[in-house]
């Protein structure tokens, strides 16, 4: 395998889709153009118990066209959409994964909940008749990477394989300057201006300085983990180049954006303890104490900054404020 070469650039070379309003690009372009809805009445369950009885639904669409018979019979919709979506963007991209290789073609697959239907079939299983009727593989085929080991299984891609799953906000984890760059510029497109619908960027770590102004412009919450900037320091700088590692970990410049900043730890890839994530935040060392000056502590934050990104700038982040986040008369805490 090649090392990696850290000055190339991510591109989108295909395309691939199933949605309600067609299960293939050129179906799909083709019908927002003519405005057509994908809404329509609930046909997968019987929807006469619930005041609302419309959905978007994929329609004609056949998982053994796209994967493995048997293994479509194991799995659920959610992973039959990701196969068949992944499979087409891999046609679409004219990449042939071979033996010379498959083991550099990696798996990302990003769902808002994965899907639910096979735990929601096995506990009315294990409700209603038992254990020892449950599907055996039920796990295997229900979580949300479920899809991405299946789209490895179906194309050979055999590289880094990963399964982001963070409701809504899946699709906004961004942390290189250009993914940054993109959501910011498409979360503009909708929000017009400054508001409070607290849309957030995960992970912000790699800020082009030229798009921070943008956070405020659209009132983009800049969500960090402290500890990722004590953590990637030994070799970000060998990533990024001299330029770009400046304007990372920049804590102090995204606080000062909208006056705020959610502080968070990204367990288990981090460390859960509050403690760690204050003393990265502010001291901006590991906690071995390096590095002895700390990692551009023009970025730190101050012990207040840092305990209010623990607190209430966190609960804020999720319209908890109300509900915890400080210490009120009614609200939720957590002592340590």
């Amino acid at each position: 395998m090649r090392q990696p070469d850290h000055t190339r650039r991510i591109v989108v070379t295909g395309l691939g889709v199933v949605s309600p309003i067609g299960n293939d690009v050129a179906t799909v372009w083709a019908n927002l153009l003519a405005g057509k809805s994908g809404l329509g009445t609930i046909t997968r369950f019987d929807p006469a118990p619930y005041d609302h009885r419309i959905a978007g639904e994929v329609k004609d669409f056949t998982a053994s066209d796209w994967m493995d018979a048997k293994a479509a019979r194991r799995g659920e919709p959610a992973m039959h959409f990701g196969v068949a979506a992944a499979k087409q963007a891999l046609a679409d991209s004219g990449l042939e994964v071979t033996d010379a290789n498959r083991e550099e073609v990696a798996v990302v697959f990003g769902s808002g909940a994965g899907g639910q239907n096979l735990m929601i079939e096995n506990f009315a299983t294990l409700r209603d008749r038992g254990p020892d009727r449950v599907a055996p593989t039920f796990i295997a085929n229900g979580l949300v990477d479920s899809c991405s080991g299946m789209i490895a299984i179906e194309t050979g891609a055999i590289g880094h394989n990963i399964a982001v799953v963070t409701a809504c906000s899946t699709g906004a984890h961004a942390i290189g300057d250009a993914a940054v760059k993109s959501v910011l510029e498409s979360y503009g497109q909708q929000l017009k201006g400054k508001n409070d619908r607290r849309w957030r960027i995960e992970h912000c770590q790699v800020v082009d300085p030229g798009d921070l102004p943008l956070f405020t412009a659209y009132s983009v919450v800049p969500s960090v983990q402290p500890t990722h900037a004590t953590s990637d320091m030994y070799w970000a700088g060998d990533r990024l180049g001299k330029e770009r590692i400046m304007y990372a970990y920049a804590y102090q410049k995204l606080l000062q954006q909208n006056g705020w900043i959610p502080l968070g730890t990204d367990f288990p890839v981090e460390y859960i303890s509050p403690f760690k994530t204050f003393h990265a935040a502010v001291a901006r060392k590991d906690d071995k104490g390096f590095p002895k000056e700390g990692f551009q502590t023009e970025n730190g934050l101050s012990r207040e900054q840092a305990l209010r990104g623990m607190t209430i700038w966190a609960a804020k982040a999720a319209f908890e404020e109300k509900e915890k986040g400080s210490l009120e008369k009614g609200k939720a805490a957590d002592f340590i």
